[in-house]
């Protein structure tokens, strides 16, 4: 429960990139022991959404334009591998159908305007290219990185030009491509979609 309240806070941002996390003072808000949140706040520096010094003191991570061009890297590869086997496994009707229901379901949050409800769909539609290989190992690779990419998707859409209707556009572009059997067209736009830094 502990891991989940530091978890959302910093995915909500409530807890700011970079902030520092007081131990002390979550110990006396939750009426708990320092030990169950040292350990919450381990397992979070595990995942890369805390960092800790020398002194064993926490803070929130920051993300340098290094971390998050990495990190997008990191998901292109991932996703044109999968991709890739879906060509070679013929699933590219099933992974058509997925990212189609994945796709109408990000339509519908666009319209709420809610940022992290629309991120999360967002991301939803990416993993489609994973969950369609049925690979538990790369599903959950994957997976590993989905909190960082939240966070940095979200600072994009804060701190760059980057707008929710761009991503909404591409993903289109995404479907149609797929649909099309366009192979080619498909990787260059994994690649864009994935090169914003």
């Amino acid at each position: 429960q502990i891991y989940d309240i530091i978890k959302k806070r910093i995915l909500s941002q409530e807890y700011d990139l970079g902030a520092p996390i007081n131990i002390v003072a979550l110990s006396k808000e939750l009426s708990i022991s320092n030990t169950p949140i040292r350990e919450a706040v381990s397992m979070l520096c595990a995942e890369g959404l805390v960092v800790s010094n020398m002194n064993t003191k926490f803070r929130v991570v920051e993300l340098t334009e290094q971390m998050m061009w990495e990190l997008n890297e990191t998901a292109f590869i991932i996703l044109n591998g999968a991709y890739v086997c879906c060509c070679m496994d013929g699933k590219i009707d099933a992974l058509y159908a997925l990212l189609k229901e994945a796709f109408e379901i990000q339509r519908t949050a666009y319209q709420e305007e809610e940022t992290n409800n629309y991120i999360q769909k967002a991301m939803a539609f990416d993993q489609c290219f994973v969950k369609v290989t049925e690979n538990a190992k790369l599903i959950s690779v994957f997976d590993s990185l989905s909190d960082m990419l939240f966070l940095s998707i979200r600072y994009a859409y804060q701190h760059t030009q980057m707008a929710m209707s761009q991503n909404l556009d591409e993903h289109q572009a995404l479907l149609k491509a797929v649909k099309a059997h366009d192979n080619g067209a498909v990787q260059k736009l994994l690649f864009s979609h994935y090169d914003k830094h």
